[in-house]
């Protein structure tokens, strides 16, 4: 996806930013152009390349206007996760991994409620007083 100086987008490991500029770097390979992202609430400038955005996981910020689906989906029911941690950990991050707001809604909505009837990690609650 393509960024323009402005646009609101999340980084998957530094949170929410805006775009600053488009800086264009000569490196031994080639010209490269990366995002200039300015993480305010961090106090941090990340460099994200251009052509490996979606790779590295940028995503535009949720619109205002999604709110109400988000707020949906954190009231229904929630899934059953599989008992097996292995086959839980497997299919929570593959769906975390997307960026998919709606998704993300629907794990934090699953492991709450889940995590409300007994632990989330693969260690059940005999294990522990051992």
């Amino acid at each position: 996806m393509q960024y323009s100086v402005g646009d609101k987008v999340v980084h998957p490991s530094f949170g929410p930013g805006r775009i600053a500029g488009v800086e264009r770097q000569e490196l031994a390979d080639g010209p490269r152009s990366y995002y200039v992202i300015n993480i305010v609430e961090k106090r941090l400038i990340v460099h994200v390349p251009v052509l490996r955005a979606d790779e590295a996981g940028l995503r535009p910020a949720m619109a205002l206007s999604a709110l109400p689906q988000v707020l949906t989906t954190l009231r229904r029911r929630p899934r059953r996760l599989s008992d097996d941690f292995r086959k839980r950990q497997e299919q929570i991050g593959a769906e975390m991994k997307t960026g998919l707001v709606l998704q993300l809604a629907g794990v934090v909505r699953d492991l709450t409620w889940r995590g409300t009837r007994g632990h989330l990690t693969r260690y059940d609650s005999d294990s522990l007083r051992q």
